[in-house]
């Protein structure tokens, strides 16, 4: 399947991005944000979009307001990314390698639960409701 193509003109060229384009522009209803936000069954007939941040090692995106950039990256420094917490997890709960990271908040009772707080506080914010 194609995610990207690339349309070429002699005075221009399209770059079309699917997978961004879906993440970025996927519109909730109302009524599909209140079930949602409510954590009632959505009966498994939409899935939820888990986007994994991906950078380099220290290369993760900081937002910061002008004349606070030192304080912001010393903030980023402490905290964990999606991605780093995501390895911290698998390199602490050995159990944990043998799941994608989507499939993680499906199993949280077979896994080290103190642990995967610890993930949780520092990355994963959307699982917190399976933690309680």
């Amino acid at each position: 399947m194609l995610s990207s193509i690339k349309i070429s003109t002699e005075n221009s060229t399209l770059d079309m991005d699917e997978t961004t384009t879906y993440l970025d522009g996927r519109y909730v209803s109302a009524p599909e944000a209140i079930w949602r936000l409510s954590e009632f069954n959505m009966s498994y007939k939409s899935h939820t979009v888990i986007r994994l941040a991906v950078h380099l090692p220290h290369q993760q995106q900081v937002v910061f307001i002008g004349g606070q950039e030192t304080d912001a990256a010393e903030r980023a420094a402490a905290k964990y990314t999606t991605l780093t917490a995501w390895f911290q997890l698998n390199r602490d709960v050995s159990q944990a390698e043998i799941y994608t990271y989507s499939e993680i908040p499906n199993h949280l009772g077979q896994l080290d639960l103190r642990t995967f707080v610890l993930w949780m506080e520092s990355s994963v914010k959307h699982f917190s409701k399976h933690v309680k």
